[in-house]
């Protein structure tokens, strides 16, 4: 299943991008546990319902970053039992805007 989910972090595009270069024990969200092997981690994701938080455990793999231009992409997959796509895409948006609530805050405590 693909899913993508876009956020805005308002900070300097070169801020962010000097973050998402570094390891990414840096910046991915407390969620983010120790990691199992290089670049791959137990990962807790899920979303807020309105009596509770749903939480599930994955496996979150944080792919080598790729330039092209002044595109930077960093790819992040994460294994689990089937889901609902509609359950997915939840726990991806919460997944993405804990990330760039992190970048933004690494971002914005280090001198350009």
């Amino acid at each position: 299943m693909y899913i993508r989910h876009d956020v805005h972090v308002d900070r300097p595009a070169t801020d962010i991008r000097r973050e998402l270069l570094r390891e990414p024990e840096s910046w991915v969200p407390s969620s983010v546990g120790d990691p199992l092997g290089k670049r791959r981690y137990l990962a807790r994701v899920g979303f807020s319902a309105p009596a509770a938080r749903i939480t599930k455990q994955v496996e979150l793999t944080v792919g080598d970053p790729r330039a092209e231009g002044d595109w930077l992409m960093v790819p992040v997959a994460w294994r689990d039992e089937a889901l609902m796509h509609s359950v997915a895409e939840a726990t991806i948006r919460d997944f993405v805007e804990s990330v760039a609530a992190r970048l933004s805050e690494l971002a914005a405590s280090r001198p350009a």
